[in-house]
């Protein structure tokens, strides 16, 4: 088992969890009392009750049917004046069968160095018949990031725990921060779910009353906290219980609805002053990393207008830096400087963000880091402002029209941002931030394959067929990417599966792929099927297959796998795409289309697909049109797409048919005679 498999459950694994799912809060006003403690021990203070109590107790309760159940999972945060935060995290529970030591028996605590010390960690093992056994301090090693694979600076403690099946963990993590994440404020989520089920649960949040303490419950029902204020203290207390193991959440669903019931908090003052700080360390970065030396090592052809000169420079840094995925917090929030970090050669999205901005304000363009959460899931909040919880750094230029970069994409274009970094609130670092903003989002026409489909039909058995697409957006993207990762011959094999399946061709002929790193003109790929059965010749006829089912396959799984038209929550096509499949078929010399099938629509929801087919005499063109329509969906508006898309996949192929047109009889010359 890796080393930091424990981690993943404290981490990853608290991210597959149920969209929506319902969190049952104990009765209103409860409180941690003595009465309770009788018969829940383990929510008194950390190793404060007996073994033998504790496993009395726990002999009462039916066992769950999982491998492992919480019994507690109390967190604590507490910030001081300093907004220095101590997490304190004291769990029990209970394995249950051999699967649940493989993963639930060892001890472990993760921790970033740059803002943390080492934490505290404590661990014992009740037995069912009430012995005690303790983590042995010998035992506890220490991982570095390298070690334990976390990335970043992190590290990992880590020591065996001597559990059997039915023995109960008693565990408790002390984190201190040495120095203040951010001390304009931060923001963080805690899940409320785990793949375990929890029998209760508790969160407290504690902080000083001139600190902006702020909270968020999502995806709960009447889940209050208890306030209390002592002196200069506030308290927060949340109490939960019977809370299920999670399961996956719905897939597609809009950045605004939780996946999962989670608490956020913050305490950050505003985002004015969380950009402001942080516009602060740009500033600082910049000055100190000399503007115009950056600058002078980017490449200058004399181009004239002016985003022509940004996309030079965004491809000259790029050539210069390879871009080190490190997600935001990992290593520090301070950029670095940019000088340093051309020197270097590598970097993190907030390092080549920072450089590009140095180089487009040595020329005059005015330029900001922006802060954002990259990915599917839920987005930021809004509402609670504070660092921690973003993940990646982009360039903003303020426009009427905001122009966004990626430094860190290889192949965005300025103007042009990942699928996971559209339609995202960000924060620009600037004095003249005062609220979070959107991050551009592209359409269906932006996310575009235009392919054109040449049928050479033999005399007689297969034909050949030529494809050539044309990528755009985020198509196009994800070409490029696949070409960068797979080597030449991988990919000839998965060109290969590809026109066997779309054309049930035996051989992959020629191949030709656009120059990855020329961003000046889209994509382009060519195929040459040879012998594709979906086009065959004989003696008196011809015909050529289009499958249009097979054609719609580019729309997202949701809509395509069978039962899965029912959902609770809305839908967003991530990357809403249009495409035109452009067919040119040559058929058989002295053959004649048979009839040409009128033009039709499928409406698919809010998208639809289209045919048409034209015949000039001597080649049939069949053009196929499909368009997903707006970006989001409502749960009802899903349900008619899908059905739409399920009644689309039961359609026949369609099948062009051409017959062998008989010569005209030539009549004799009488003057030949």
């Amino acid at each position: 088992m890796p080393c930091s498999a424990r981690l993943i459950r404290l981490t990853g694994r608290l991210l597959a969890v149920v969209g929506m799912m319902t969190v049952q809060t104990a009765a209103a006003g409860v409180t941690v009392a003595s009465a309770t403690e009788g018969s829940e021990p383990w929510l008194a203070a950390a190793f404060s009750v007996s073994a033998s109590d504790i496993a009395q107790a726990a002999a009462e309760l039916a066992a769950s049917d999982a491998d492992v159940e919480l019994l507690l999972r109390d967190d604590r945060f507490s910030f001081d004046s300093a907004g220095l935060m101590t997490h304190t995290r004291h769990w029990v529970y209970r394995i249950l069968t051999t699967e649940g030591l493989e993963t639930w028996s060892v001890s472990e605590a993760a921790w970033s160095p740059w803002y943390q010390s080492r934490p505290d960690l404590r661990a014992r093992v009740v037995t069912p018949s009430g012995d005690e056994r303790g983590l042995s301090a010998a035992s506890v090693i220490e991982l570095d990031a390298e070690q334990s694979g976390l990335g970043g600076e992190r590290r990992l403690i880590r020591g065996p725990l001597p559990v059997t099946v039915g023995a109960i963990v008693e565990e408790e993590v002390i984190s201190r921060d040495h120095r203040p994440y951010f001390e304009a404020g931060i923001s963080a989520k805690h899940l409320l779910v785990m793949q375990v089920p929890i029998r209760r649960g508790r969160l407290t949040l504690e902080a000083p009353t001139r600190l902006p303490l702020r909270f968020g419950v999502r995806g709960v029902e009447g889940l209050e906290p208890q306030r209390e204020v002592i002196g200069d203290q506030v308290r927060l207390v949340f109490n939960y219980a019977d809370v299920p193991a999670a399961g996956p959440a719905e897939a597609g669903l809009p950045s605004t609805e939780p996946r999962y019931p989670h608490i956020v908090f913050s305490t950050g003052e505003g985002w004015a002053e969380v950009a402001g700080a942080y516009a602060r360390l740009v500033d600082e970065r910049v000055a100190t990393g000399a503007s115009d030396a950056v600058l002078r090592q980017l490449p200058n052809r004399g181009v004239g207008a002016q985003m022509e000169r940004v996309a030079e420079l965004l491809s000259g840094l790029r050539q210069m830096v390879d871009y080190h995925p490190v997600e935001f917090g990992l290593s520090g929030v301070d950029p670095g400087e940019p000088l340093a970090t051309l020197r270097r050669g590598f970097g993190d999205s907030k390092d080549l963000a920072t450089a590009m901005v140095a180089a487009l304000r040595a020329e005059g363009i005015p330029a900001y880091v922006a802060l954002l959460r990259a990915g599917y899931g839920m987005d930021l909040e809004p509402d609670l402002p504070g660092l921690g919880r973003f993940n990646h750094a982009l360039v903003y230029l303020p426009a009427s029209e905001p122009i966004w970069l990626d430094p860190g994409d290889r192949y965005s274009r300025a103007g042009e941002l990942a699928s996971d970094r559209q339609d995202r609130w960000a924060l620009v670092a600037s004095p003249n931030t005062h609220h979070l903003i959107r991050t551009s989002a592209a359409s269906s026409a932006d996310n575009r394959t235009e392919t054109i489909i040449e049928v050479f039909m033999a005399e007689e058995g297969p034909a050949r067929v030529v494809e050539t697409s044309t990528h755009f957006g985020a198509s196009e993207r994800r070409q490029r990417l696949v070409t960068t990762r797979v080597d030449s011959s991988e990919r000839r094999l998965g060109y290969e599966a590809y026109v066997q399946a779309a054309y049930r061709a035996e051989t992959l002929g020629a191949v030709e792929e656009t120059t990855l790193d020329d961003l000046s003109k889209p994509f382009r790929l060519r195929l040459e099927a040879r012998r594709a059965g979906r086009a065959w010749t004989t003696e008196r006829e011809a015909a050529v297959a289009i499958d249009l089912s097979y054609l719609i396959t580019t729309l997202p799984r949701e809509l395509l796998v069978s039962g899965a038209g029912s959902r609770r929550g809305g839908f967003v096509f991530h990357e809403p795409l249009s495409a035109v499949w452009r067919y040119r078929i040559h058929p058989p010399r002295g053959m004649r289309l048979r009839a040409v099938p009128a033009a039709r629509t499928w409406p698919l929801g809010s998208g639809q697909l289209t045919r048409s087919i034209g015949f000039n005499g001597s080649v049939v063109t069949t053009e196929v049109r499909l368009d997903t329509g707006p970006r989001h969906l409502d749960a009802e508006q899903f349900r008619a797409y899908y059905q739409a898309v399920q009644q689309l996949l039961q359609e026949e192929v369609l099948v062009l048919w051409f017959d062998r047109v008989k010569e005209p009889r030539r009549r004799a010359d009488p003057s030949s005679r």
